[in-house]
């Protein structure tokens, strides 16, 4: 199935981190989804699907599809067009469960379930907006298939990706992946996820006018490595880009792209500063440390980034950009950057109750 037979295009290309600000601030902080349907919808049906969506907190746009054309040539499908990952994840979290997603699948099916108005019952396929990657729920599927799909690691798939179907196999009872894009299909296993802390951190909670703070830093309207190079990998993830793909797209580890989002996740925005105190996940090596200290006990040369206003020494900003700029480290916590002020002699200049300037 390929997206091109879409009556309307969707999705998008994926945005660059050059994509205007308009094209970037109409994505709330809810999850956007569009259902196609291959007749209609009419006014019961949209009043029906918007209840749906809006149960998982979720907004929604219905429109028809042209996979084969209204029945009897259709391909009898109910497409939901979304981005995969924090849709899944909406059924991971405690308030919710597989149970839930199985109901929400299982009443679009019954949306088109007249045998003699459609012919056939739908399958519902959920697509997601930033990849190849389809998943097919037919009608009939077992509960437990539900559950099996969330613990499915889909975090390797992205805009680079080839073109996937996920597809539940009875005979195996298991979901297999198969590759669409070679000379024959090819099945593939798709491995288990099952690490509470390997669910994908969301930034589904930033704003509107938070997202075009970001696209600015991006773009370059900023001066601190550190606040731009952790602004690309907050638009990407916004744009629906996997860790995996952020990590090569900004030569960061999978490990610290994580850890990263996670953080943003927590205290928003402000995790851009690099004074923003709580990241949990990252710490630079040992070997890494032991370098830091030996840079910051030496004088700051003209080629350094600029020193302190003092002239005397590394300040904390300034040796945190030049340890990042010169690839001593990859980035820099505020706690670590405490460790590393202390071990040359200089006490920590920024308080943790301090506000974050993300100029």
């Amino acid at each position: 199935m390929s997206k091109a037979r879409h009556e309307f295009r969707w999705p998008a290309p994926p945005l660059a981190p050059e994509a205007s600000a308009d094209a970037l601030a109409t994505r709330d902080s809810r999850l956007h989804v569009r259902v196609l349907l291959d007749t209609g919808p009419d006014r019961t049906e949209l009043a029906h699907v918007r209840r749906l969506f809006a149960e998982v907190g979720a907004s929604v746009e219905v429109e028809g599809h042209s996979y084969g054309g209204p029945p009897p040539t259709s391909m009898f499908l109910i497409v939901v067009s979304v981005p995969l990952l924090p849709f899944l994840a909406r059924f991971r979290a405690p308030e919710e469960s597989p149970a839930a997603l199985a109901s929400l699948v299982q009443r679009l099916h019954r949306m088109r379930a007249d045998p003699s108005r459609w012919g056939r019952p739908h399958t519902v396929v959920i697509e997601d907006v930033w990849s190849e990657v389809t998943i097919r729920c037919p009608s009939g599927l077992p509960e437990r298939a539900y559950g099996d799909l969330l613990l499915l690691d889909l975090s390797g798939f992205g805009p680079d990706s080839p073109t996937v179907t996920v597809s539940w196999d009875g005979r195996s009872s298991a979901w297999w992946a198969r590759l669409d894009s070679g000379p024959c299909p090819v099945l593939r296993r798709i491995p288990l996820d099952t690490g509470p802390t390997r669910r994908p951190p969301s930034v589904t909670g930033i704003g509107p006018g938070e997202v075009e703070q970001v696209r600015a830093l991006a773009n370059g309207g900023t001066d601190s490595a550190i606040r731009w190079q952790r602004a690309n990998v907050v638009l990407l993830s916004i744009m629906g880009w996997n860790i995996s793909a952020i990590a090569r797209k900004t030569l960061l580890s999978p490990d610290r792209v994580r850890s990263l989002l996670e953080h943003v996740e927590r205290a928003g925005i402000a995790a851009l500063d690099p004074g923003c105190r709580g990241e949990r996940a990252y710490r630079p090596t040992a070997e890494q440390t032991h370098e830091a200290v030996a840079i910051a006990l030496t004088a700051p040369t003209d080629s350094d980034v600029t020193a302190s206003a003092s002239g005397t020494g590394w300040d904390r900003d300034t040796l945190a950009e030049h340890l990042v700029r010169a690839g001593i480290v990859e980035d820099v916590t505020a706690e670590w950057l405490d460790e590393v002020m202390r071990s040359s002699g200089r006490p920590p200049e920024r308080g943790p109750d301090e506000p974050a300037d993300l100029r």
